[in-house]
């Protein structure tokens, strides 16, 4: 399993949220699994980390590629 890795700092994360879980579609269609582990920071709630799962590397590379993602922060990573 391969996973993207995501640490980054959101005006408001209430919005940022609800942006995110109505892109899960979109991330599925380029691959993703449904694994989507969204945490913040306890004394920062605007410091978001996520750890999205993707089945193959090369399609979690593209995705860190894409337009809409071009303002994450990313890793990599295996398990």
């Amino acid at each position: 399993m391969t996973y993207i890795y995501v640490r980054q700092s959101v005006e408001n994360y209430a919005k940022w949220k609800e942006g995110f879980d109505n892109n899960a579609a979109a991330r599925q269609a380029g691959g993703a699994t449904d694994e989507a582990y969204v945490m913040h920071n306890v004394d920062d709630p605007n410091e978001v980390t996520v750890i999205l799962g993707w089945n193959d590397v090369a399609k979690a590379r593209e995705f860190t590629q894409s337009a809409s993602s071009r303002l994450w922060l990313f890793s990599i990573c295996r398990h």
